[in-house]
């Protein structure tokens, strides 16, 4: 199915069974963006002996640009340090990133390594401009250009939510 059903431009497609998890990640997450004018999206890479990895770790809304760009900055700083300290990566190498969210408008990476070229990770921060009606538009959605990686984000939220739903029922 298409989620453009639910967000108009935004050309991606899924099976019906993931479809309304993910427009409800979608929608709890336009309510909470409303009013921002910019998004910043953390994005991080992981590449290791078996392959690639990418995954959507977070959005977060601002309204001036100059302050989505500077937290922009801060985050990747503090991302990449926290997973500098994962397990068996405390020797790893700190190195520059590499762009994957080339519609950014600010986009700064940063890259840990453990210099064998098999086993590195990148955390992007990607600062967007928010939809006019709606935060995440699907034309802030197509630029990111990471379709699988924001379903997962939105299923994760969805779960999320339903989760806080139930417990605060207990």
């Amino acid at each position: 199915m298409s989620m453009a059903s639910f967000a108009p431009g935004w050309a991606f497609e899924l099976i019906p069974e993931a479809h309304e998890k993910v427009r409800l990640g979608y929608e709890a997450e336009n309510r909470r963006l409303r009013g921002s004018r910019f998004i910043a999206v953390v994005l991080r890479h992981e590449f290791d002996y078996d392959g690639l990895s990418e995954d959507i770790l977070q959005l977060s809304g601002f309204a001036e640009l100059e302050e989505a760009q500077r937290y922009a900055d801060w985050l990747v700083e503090r991302r990449i340090s926290t997973e500098h300290l994962r397990p068996g990566r405390e020797k790893w190498l700190l190195a520059g990133g590499r762009s994957g969210l080339h519609q950014a408008l600010h986009q700064p990476s940063r890259r840990i390594s453990d210099g064998t070229g098999f086993n590195s990770c990148y955390i992007t921060v990607g600062v967007f401009a928010a939809g006019e009606h709606v935060p995440l538009d699907g034309g802030m959605l197509t630029a990111i250009d990471h379709s699988w990686e924001l379903s997962r984000y939105f299923q994760y939220v969805a779960k999320a939510a339903a989760s806080a739903e139930v417990a605060s029922r207990v």
